[in-house]
Order: structure tokens, then C-alpha cells, then sequence
């Protein structure tokens, strides 16, 4: 451990000398950073409006993004290293709780108010607006959790208990499923390159730079706009290059009335243009129709498709547990917790083409007690070992292990395993956070609690106040009181031999930040004001200079292949 300045520091941040709390958040000074060797990545304004309005919700998706949304109904992603807001956008209807968004490498879904909405991850664009409705038109039906999505799915809890398992479109599965399409760039050169009759695509250099071109070439019969009507004046678009312009050094007359420019939301022919016809030679728009269909997804069909509905045994308010592995062509395994106390295994197997996919129980039982935070995981400690976390009411935090289970044909679901049950006591209701080795359990006015991942046993425990975990490195912890101050413990620290109780090596002092998120995903402390601020605060050591998980999510591994048959051996010659 490094040695700090002082044993245990004490920075008080906003508050006034009486001691009350500070009404405006502001930034940190580097000069008290610098005495808790910490450093600030960056500070985010978030847009408010009015004191009603302010933050509801930070969530840390990946290293790469992290989305903001506020009471107002405001959706922010914010760049994780770097604090730019990256796109914005306002729901319709506001104040009426938020839920996590899920994503996949190329989109961000949201649901709320019985919509489910489809956006460009990098861009922000609304691909997908869609009525929750249609999938069950007898009823109203909302949403009571987030999302969770993988390449090809999406999966939402309903109000009335059923679990959804909707597979998108064929054009976000093409484009999200992608693996040549460079991170952050959208993929509409493949397309481009097919249906403006064009058969030979130049890939990006080697430099990594952005200098995409088509060269193009005699379309083949058949194929590209060859098939409906060919049309000279679209030869002359020779090379597409970003922010995507339209190259008019030939400039045809009969391209004139389209805009010169091709950005987000990749739109070629606009809204009010679409019914009019200026040009015979683009009467069919075989050529140009990708671009449009691509950006708004607006025709029948290009919907997400409801593949199946599942009940579960007892009422559930929280989204599932996503396990998913791209190596598995099986499908997916989602774990469901009720209130019941059921838990649930359900493997969704993909459908073929169109056809669609089904979904089996693969795993029932029940859980010694009431849990009071949804299954969190998957985490991997052990070659083999996938491990989920679930604290009870009852003061026992469960290990699960997630990829036991199969179900044969013809034999019933198979009971959960469990690799350990800790009796900690105490009700630990916020998200574990995992690190390298082991698990962190907090609740109001219990504490933090550090679990051995392989045991279950209490390796140390902190002051009951100190009761939120915010995240986790390979030296430190970072925990919350309901003061907002901020503790600093080590993670190798050696407790109180009676009492288990780990003493802070530094204390911040910030109660004008009143929203903080327990981090599972990164080892960034993510906390923020009313006014929209947002603090990124991490170690000031160079090795935690980028975002990084302790403790990868685990994919399920795939199955055993089947071992080969040895075919009978040849009988020497001449027998």
C-alpha cells in the first residue's frame, strides 16, 4: 500500500463552517485530490430544469460509455475517459422513474411508459421507436425493469409477469453482429457498396484512419440497382467517404434536388421529399432506399418480433440475468429471480431464419429466504467457475454457480447449486460489487462486508455507516456513508482480530453530492449533485489511468465437443 500523508485524512468539500450540508455541488480542487491520491478523470454538466429536476440515475455500461439519466426523463451517454457528452435524448413523458439501459456493440435500448426505443450507441439516433402494445393487444402492458439485449435480442420483466424475449430486425442484427465493422462506425458501406451497384470495397488502412472509398465496377445482371432500373447519373457517385459526402465532382442534374451530404441519421431523401417525384431516372429508388430504411426502420416488418413469453412462478419486478456467450450457437441463458422466492434458468435457444426461437426452464428452485437485490453476476474466479451473488432478508448471501444445469429431453429442470452460503447477518439490499478475489456486500446501517469469492468467509467489515459500496481496484475500496463522505479502505488491511472492523485510510468529504452508484462494471467512482455534475474519481497511480474491471464478466463456456468415433482398425495385410 502506498503511504499516504496522513493516517486518515478528512476533506470536508461544500459545506459551510456550521457543519450543513451544501446546496450546489462544485468541482473537487486538485489540491485535495492530491492529498487522498486521487485524481478527478473528468466533471460533466448534465442539463436540469428546474429544482424538481436533477439526477436519477448514473450507470457505468462498459469502459467505454456510461449513461446519465435525470428526473426530467433526459437520456445523456457520456464518454467514460474522457466526461464528453456524447448525444442526449428527452422522453416524452418524465418523473416517472428510471430504468437501465441495456446494449450491445452497436445500439442502446431503453423502455418505459410501454415503449421500448432502439438508439445508435455512438451516434444517438432513434433507429427504433415501438408500442409495447402490439405484443399483447387484449391489454396495456409496461415495462417494471430494464432491458437486457444481447446481438440479436432483447428481453423485458412485464408488469403482469410475463418475461418477453423479442429478436430485432435482420437490419440491427446484421449490422450489430458485424465482426469487420470498426468500433464507433457504422456499417452502411457494405450496403452502399451492393446497391449502388459497386463490387469491390478498399477496407481502412492500416494507420487506422477513416478513409473509406468504393471503387466502382460494372454491376453484375442482377444485382445492385441492374435489377429495376439502371440509372447512368449513379455511376457518377464513385467513392463514399466520411463524414460520408457525396463526391460531386460530376455533378448530375438529375441528383440536384438531394442534399450533398449523407450524416447522421444517415438520411438521403428527407420527410417531405419522400412522396414527391422530380426525377424519372430515380423513380424506383433501387438505389437509394437503403440509406432511408437503414436510418428509420419505419416499414412493416421492421419491428422487433415477439418469439415467445414466459410466466414466471411468482411476481418479479427486476430484469433478468443475461449470461450470453457468442461462442455458443445454443443461445442464451437467462436467470430469473421472483419475489416468491423463486429462481429460474431459462435457456433461449435462437431460431433459424425466420422461425422463431423458444425458450425452456433448464433450472428451478427456490432460495432459503427472501432476496433483497436481484442475482448479480456473472463472475469468473476459477477456470470453470462462473459464480452469481444474491443477499437474502434473512442476513445469508448465496454463491450460485451459474452454469450448472442442463436439462436432457425428457428429464425435468435440474435444482440450483449453490457454492457457498455465508451467514453474514445483516440486510445487504445494494448491488454486490466484485473485485479480483472477492465479493462486497453492503446495506443501510450494516455496513460493507469484504466475502473470500471462494469461501464465503468474512475477511473484514466496516463501520455500520459506511454503507454503500461505490468501487473496487487491486488496492483500495471505496465506500459511502449517508453523510456523503466518501471512505477510503485497503484491501489487504488488516482488521480489528475481534471485531473484523477495517479502520479508513482516508475520508472525503462531499455531502453536496447526493447521487452515487454502486460500480460492479469499472473501478471509477461515479458521483453527482442536483445541478447535473458528475464526477469521475479513480486512483492517481498511471496504472489506473484507463477504466478496467477487476473482475471480468464471465461468458458461459461452450459445449464439449462430442469426441470423435476411432474407426475399427484395418487388419494387417495379407490376412
Amino acid at each position: 500500500m502506498r503511504i499516504y500523508l496522513t493516517l486518515l485524512a478528512t476533506v470536508t468539500l461544500g459545506a459551510a463552517a456550521s457543519g450543513q450540508p451544501a446546496r450546489r455541488a462544485t468541482p473537487i480542487g486538485r489540491d485535495t485530490l492530491d492529498r487522498l491520491n486521487l485524481r478527478a478523470d473528468w466533471n460533466a454538466y448534465i442539463p436540469v430544469s428546474g429544482q424538481r429536476d436533477g439526477l436519477d440515475l448514473i450507470q457505468p455500461v462498459d469502459d467505454q460509455q456510461v449513461y446519465v439519466q435525470t428526473k426530467a426523463g433526459l437520456l445523456v451517454a457520456v464518454d467514460a475517459r474522457t466526461g464528453r457528452q456524447q448525444w442526449s435524448h428527452k422522453f416524452a413523458i418524465g418523473f416517472t422513474g428510471s430504468f437501465p439501459v441495456a446494449v450491445n456493440a452497436k445500439y442502446c435500448f431503453a423502455a418505459g411508459v410501454g415503449k421500448l426505443f432502439c438508439f445508435d450507441r455512438y451516434t444517438g439516433t432513434l433507429v427504433l421507436e415501438q408500442n409495447l402494445r402490439e405484443a399483447f393487444p387484449h391489454r396495456e402492458e409496461t415495462p417494471v425493469a430494464g432491458p437486457v439485449a444481447n446481438d440479436e435480442s432483447v428481453y423485458l420483466q412485464m408488469a403482469s409477469g410475463w418475461l418477453v424475449g423479442y429478436r430485432a430486425p435482420p437490419q440491427l442484427r446484421a449490422r450489430a453482429a458485424d465482426p469487420k465493422a470498426p468500433a464507433g462506425q457504422r456499417n452502411v458501406l457494405d450496403r452502399a457498396a451492393q446497391n449502388l451497384g459497386t463490387s469491390v470495397y478498399t477496407p481502412p488502412p492500416a494507420r487506422g484512419g477513416d478513409d473509406y472509398r468504393v471503387r466502382t465496377a460494372p454491376p453484375a445482371p442482377g444485382t445492385g440497382s441492374a435489377g429495376n432500373q439502371a440509372t447512368p447519373s449513379i455511376s457518377a457517385l464513385y467513392s463514399v467517404v466520411p463524414p460520408y459526402q457525396l463526391n460531386r465532382s460530376n455533378p448530375v442534374p438529375s441528383l440536384s434536388i438531394l442534399p450533398n451530404t449523407v450524416v447522421p441519421p444517415y438520411k438521403l431523401i428527407p420527410d417531405y421529399m419522400k412522396y414527391t417525384q422530380s426525377t424519372p431516372s430515380i423513380s424506383s429508388q433501387s438505389a437509394l432506399h437503403w440509406l432511408e430504411e437503414d436510418s428509420s426502420l419505419r416499414a412493416e416488418g421492421d419491428k422487433f418480433k415477439r418469439e415467445w413469453r414466459y410466466v414466471t412462478p411468482n411476481r418479479s419486478t427486476t430484469r433478468p440475468l443475461l449470461m450470453d456467450n457468442p461462442n455458443d450457437p445454443t443461445g442464451s441463458r437467462l436467470w430469473v429471480s421472483t419475489v416468491g422466492p423463486e429462481v429460474v434458468a431459462l435457456q433461449a435457444t435462437k431460431g433459424a431464419g425466420d422461425s422463431a426461437g423458444q425458450v425452456e426452464e433448464i433450472v428451478v428452485g427456490q432460495y432459503p429466504g427472501t432476496p433483497l437485490h436481484p442475482l448479480v453476476g456473472p463472475f469468473a474466479f476459477d477456470k470453470g467457475l462462473v459464480l452469481g451473488f444474491v443477499p437474502l432478508q434473512s442476513g445469508l448471501v448465496l454463491a450460485i454457480e451459474l452454469t450448472a444445469g442442463s436439462r436432457a429431453p425428457g428429464r425435468q429442470a435440474a435444482p440450483v447449486v449453490y457454492h457457498w452460503k455465508s451467514p453474514v447477518g445483516g440486510r445487504f439490499s445494494n448491488p454486490p460489487v466484485c473485485g479480483a478475489d472477492a465479493v462486497y456486500v453492503s446495506g443501510p446501517r450494516n455496513g460493507c462486508v469484504k466475502l473470500d469469492a471462494s469461501t464465503g468467509d468474512v475477511v473484514w467489515r466496516t463501520d455500520p455507516n459506511v454503507d454503500q459500496v461505490l468501487a473496487v481496484n487491486r488496492e483500495h475500496v471505496y465506500a459511502r456513508d449517508g453523510r456523503g463522505r466518501i471512505s477510503i479502505y485497503d484491501v489487504n488491511g488488516r482488521p480489528d482480530p475481534r471485531t473484523k472492523q477495517l479502520r479508513p485510510v482516508a475520508v472525503l468529504d462531499a455531502p453536496a453530492f447526493t447521487t452515487a452508484v454502486s460500480n460492479g462494471t469499472t473501478d471509477r467512482v461515479l458521483i453527482g449533485g442536483d445541478n447535473g455534475l458528475v464526477i469521475s474519481l479513480r486512483d492517481s497511480a498511471a496504472r489506473y489511468a484507463k477504466p478496467s474491471r477487476t473482475a471480468p464478466p464471465a461468458v458461459r463456456p461452450p459445449p464439449p465437443k462430442a469426441a470423435p468415433m476411432n474407426p475399427a482398425p484395418m487388419p494387417p495385410m495379407g490376412e
